[in-house]
């Protein structure tokens, strides 16, 4: 069985900002993609595999005056895979230690749209 025939729900290309660490978030980095269960990430720091990670993702949204904004939603999770290649930033797999509301909502939304 592949990795996506193994996945509940499919990934949806996102590209939001993240601050991540695994206790505090320091290390500044990019989401890749996104499920309810976890996301990909890239940034210039890696943390190893088994790692927990606390991330604060910067959700950029339309408001009901249709101003964007920035909402901060923050997610622990555990490092489930790690690729590493010279000269391009790492990108990490992640997996939630549990479902996020907000970021259900933003993926609902977003996955509708496809």
């Amino acid at each position: 069985m592949s990795e996506k025939e193994r996945r509940e729900h499919p990934r949806i290309l996102v590209d939001e900002k993240v601050t991540f660490s695994t206790n505090h978030p320091i290390n500044d980095g990019y989401t890749y993609n996104l499920s309810p269960n976890g996301l990909s990430l890239l940034s210039d720091v890696a943390l190893p595999v088994d790692a927990s990670i606390c991330i604060n993702i910067h959700l950029t949204k339309y408001d009901s005056e249709n101003m964007l904004v920035d909402e901060v939603v923050t997610v622990e999770g555990k490092v489930v895979w790690v690729t590493e290649h010279p000269n391009q930033q790492a990108k990490m797999g992640i997996k939630f230690n549990r479902p996020n509301a907000e970021l259900l909502k933003y993926y609902m939304k977003n996955s509708a749209e496809l």
